[in-house]
């Protein structure tokens, strides 16, 4: 079920959205797995400073009508790509 959500968060990403989502590619039918671009997972370290310098992106909630931030605080849930900070796993239900 994540990975149908990951595509539908994907696909309905704003262009602003998807600047911090990494790129998805490809997804196999029935959620089965998704195809990201390649990104470089964030250490623990990298991740405290981006927690302590508030360097994560924000979702930016818009309310009720809104998707709910689909992205976890762990370091292993996000990544750099192409120069910045993305989100690797946005399938989390809210």
């Amino acid at each position: 079920r994540a990975n149908q959500r990951e595509w539908s968060i994907w696909n309905s990403a704003t262009s602003n959205r998807r600047l911090i989502l990494c790129p998805l590619k490809f997804a196999f039918p029935f959620g089965l797995a998704n195809v990201m671009s390649r990104a470089i997972p964030l250490t623990e370290e990298e991740m405290r400073m981006a927690k302590e310098t508030d360097a994560l992106p924000d979702w930016n909630y818009e309310g009720p009508h809104d998707i709910s931030e689909p992205t976890e605080p762990k370091g292993s849930d996000w990544g750099h790509y192409e120069g910045r900070i993305v989100a690797l796993d946005y399938g989390l239900l809210g």
